[in-house]
């Protein structure tokens, strides 16, 4: 975004090394953002799931693809935008604005609500310690996200933008490694939360647990058809729990 930050990471001439710092600054721009908007597409998801669900059941593949394919358009759109010409004045602020701020506000709004409808239905079949459970899972999702990401776009603000603040070059390299980090433990916060994701995550890590893994899920199912009514309303807080908890 700056030479500054370029120069603070690899400690080398922006003009020596004009290509592989546009190549560099262009991929890491792109990935960032990506990683950041399927985030967005994330809680959007969760949040259609528990407020339509019967849309939510019938989203076809092709709708699922262009979602997600949709993702990296945005992504190479805001990064290739720095290649416009007068860009250096206005851009770090604009991607600090489409990469992390606007994305954030779509987040907290989605799980707010999701929060809302959970809390409602928690109430109806008394069930407080599910509603704790998804406040501490939603939580844990927004506060990671800003953890790892802040730091970053406001190192970006300050270098561009304040003239007379000099950074220390140790801070850089920090925000750059927490920024990364963020999408290394994403991985591990869903699959530990939300049973379709470690559903996933077996089937293509473990394929021979599959079959396994895949008889345990029809076995509850089962199990969960021959409840009585009060389990019946304990299944569907359940089933909203998982929806939720991302």
């Amino acid at each position: 975004m700056s030479d500054k930050i370029f120069v603070c990471l690899f400690s080398v001439s922006t003009n020596s090394y004009s290509t592989i710092y546009k190549i560099f600054i262009t991929y890491d721009t792109i990935c960032g953002t990506a990683s950041i908007a399927n985030l967005v597409m994330i809680s959007l998801e969760r949040c259609l799931s528990v407020r339509f669900p019967t849309i939510h059941r019938n989203i076809s593949q092709r709708t699922i693809f262009i979602c997600v394919a949709s993702t990296w358009v945005y992504a190479v759109v805001v990064a290739l935008l720095d290649y416009v010409e007068g860009s250096r004045k206005w851009y770090p602020l604009f991607v600090s604005n489409a990469s992390f701020f606007v994305p954030l506000l779509i987040i907290i709004i989605a799980y707010s609500s999701i929060f809302k409808i959970a809390r409602y239905r928690a109430r109806r079949v008394r069930a407080i310690a599910r509603e704790i459970r998804i406040a501490v899972t939603l939580a844990v999702v927004i506060m990671t996200f800003v953890v790892s990401w802040l730091p970053f776009f406001v190192v970006i603000l300050v270098a561009v933008y304040c003239k007379h603040c000099k950074l220390p070059p140790i801070i850089v390299p920090i925000v750059k490694w927490m920024q990364y980090s963020g999408s290394a433990v994403n991985p591990i916060i869903y699959t530990y939360r939300n049973k379709d994701f470690r559903a996933t995550f077996i089937k293509i890590l473990l394929p021979s647990r599959r079959n396994a893994y895949t008889k345990t899920l029809l076995e509850n199912s089962r199990k969960s058809n021959s409840m009585g009514h009060k389990n019946f309303q304990n299944g569907i807080m359940e089933q909203i729990i998982q929806e939720c908890s991302l």
